[in-house]
């Protein structure tokens, strides 16, 4: 149990510092700390009394998403255990895979038993934090300039460098064991190494990664449509999609074992099951709220009279949403993009259901290998697995910055060639 939970840990902790990094945009970190600073309040002061209380209410909902992943996690509790007992959405999911269909009504109360488990964790947690407020409020005005939480602070810290060295360390094991030919008990790193392994597995690893691509480049650009035209309408009528808003988030909050049963029953009675359609369909449900969470704050902030000045001077609404608002937005466009590619990548249960077998992606072969022994197909699968969200991110950051400047010079070949 202690390896899952570290496992979760190195798992979410990248994601919730993405959207904390999304979210200081938003509250003016930078001049909360340089006003507090001048007053006399350490670095540290500011953050514990300013921006935390701040910056919580926007990451509650990723906070509670995170939660509800931790107790419905099905993967990696199958990969990296506990097996005896396993956790209650493994049993569950193996309730539900049962050739006996009478555990299928088991498995149906337990979802809602967990549903249930899910939401008193929720209210358990946010009981704690208004307790802590409640009793923590006087202490934000008592003048102190310094706070004695200095040492929690600096250990988080030196938490969080741990949890990236774990991940990164995590990274270089796969390639280890993906190019091993031999490797010995007692020796630390093996003795001989060979490609054979991925000679072998090319056919099959360029046809997983091509179907893995294709779903979460299809899912992902859905889901940034989708988001955009919900944020647009949000802009303009605040009251138009507050159903949005609220039915959102239900496919990563609800147990994936109960909620994609359900699912699957339904496309069981349309004829749809086991088709691409049917497993792009099921990753957008997973990807959009990550998607629409991470574009939301820096859309909804974007300052309007840009545009607005753009379509007095062009007359061209559309021409000016793409080329000057979007554009502006790239940075955020880009990195919500590289988020739902992630997303799409380590979605196991959705392909699982959707697909039944017909349809396999890079994580439910690596899942499905896991149990096997078989490290270096294992190490190959996980290595691609990793390997192309990681180059997303990376294009990601990249791209932004030079956008506009390969654009501007594409433009003006076009230009001169039509010219010539």
């Amino acid at each position: 149990a202690l390896s899952l939970v570290l496992a979760l840990v190195v798992k979410e902790t990248p994601y919730l510092l993405f959207v904390i990094l999304a979210s200081l945009d938003q509250i003016k970190t930078c001049e909360l700390i340089k006003v507090g600073t001048s007053m006399g309040y350490t670095r540290l002061t500011v953050w514990r009394k300013i921006i935390l209380p701040i910056l919580y209410p926007l990451i509650r909902l990723p906070l509670l998403v995170i939660l509800a992943f931790s107790l419905t996690v099905v993967d990696l509790a199958l990969v990296i255990g506990p097996n005896t007992p396993s956790t209650f959405a493994v049993t569950l999911f193996h309730w539900f895979n049962d050739t006996d269909l009478n555990q299928r009504f088991s498995a149906s109360a337990g979802a809602v038993l967990l549903m249930l488990f899910i939401l008193f964790s929720a209210l358990c947690w946010e009981m704690f934090y208004q307790v802590f407020i409640f009793f923590d409020r006087k202490r934000w005005s008592n003048g102190k300039r310094k706070t004695l939480l200095s040492p929690f602070f600096h250990g988080a810290a030196i938490s969080y460098l741990i949890c990236m060295l774990l991940a990164l360390l995590s990274l270089i094991v796969l390639p280890i064991w993906a190019f091993t030919h031999r490797w010995r008990f007692p020796e630390i790193l093996p003795s001989s190494w060979s490609f054979k392994k991925l000679e072998q597995l090319s056919p099959l690893l360029l046809d997983l990664a091509c179907v893995s691509l294709v779903i979460a480049f299809v899912s992902t650009i859905l889901a940034l449509i989708i988001s955009i035209i919900m944020l647009e309408q949000k802009r303009s009528k605040a009251s138009v999609n507050k159903w949005f808003d609220r039915f959102i988030y239900l496919p990563i909050i609800l147990p994936q074992v109960g909620f994609l049963f359900g699912i699957q029953v339904f496309l069981i009675w349309s004829n749809n099951s086991g088709s691409l359609i049917a497993v792009i369909s099921l990753h957008l449900l997973y990807v959009l709220p990550y998607v629409y969470l991470t574009l939301s704050g820096p859309y909804l902030a974007f300052n309007q009279e840009y545009f607005i000045q753009a379509v007095c001077l062009t007359k061209k609404p559309f021409h000016s949403f793409f080329h000057i608002k979007l554009a502006m937005l790239k940075p955020a466009l880009f990195s919500a993009f590289a988020l739902g590619i992630a997303v799409s990548f380590a979605q196991y249960l959705p392909t699982l259901t959707a697909g039944e077998g017909r349809i396999n992606t890079l994580t439910t072969e690596a899942v499905a290998l896991a149990a096997s022994g078989e490290r270096k197909k294992v190490g190959n699968m996980a290595m691609l697995q990793a390997l192309f969200p990681l180059i997303i991110f990376m294009l990601a950051q990249w791209l932004p910055r030079v956008w506009t400047h390969y654009r501007l010079r594409l433009s003006r070949l076009l230009q001169s060639h039509l010219k010539v």
